[in-house]
């Protein structure tokens, strides 16, 4: 995950988390630079434009550029067991309720 800091603009929803991803692997067809390493430079260039105008989000936004996707959705799952739910028990992590959104590309 990259973490961009950006100035502070709400106290409560700053806690929130919207994540934008794609995923940095191919398939076995493919050499990775349309699936999905355009999306991982996409996602990349939104928190750099993010940046560079100094944006101040209300809440936090992180990125994940995941792996294992096209072998079975491994890194999305290792996000959610990470952060979200426990796959075995399908308990709530505290992260869940902080999550407010997920944009992908790819």
């Amino acid at each position: 995950m990259l973490s961009v800091r950006f100035r502070e603009t709400d106290k409560i929803l700053k806690n929130e988390v919207v994540l934008i991803g794609a995923h940095i692997d191919s398939w076995n067809g493919g050499t990775g630079g349309e699936d999905n390493g355009s999306g991982c430079i996409v996602m990349l260039e939104a928190m750099r434009i993010l940046k560079s105008i100094d944006a101040a989000p209300r809440r936090t936004i992180r990125i994940a550029l995941l792996g294992g996707e096209e072998q079975g959705l491994n890194g999305s799952r290792g996000y959610v067991e990470k952060y979200l739910v426990d796959p075995q028990t399908r308990a709530h992590k505290p992260g869940l309720g902080k999550f407010a959104a997920y944009f992908n590309m790819g």
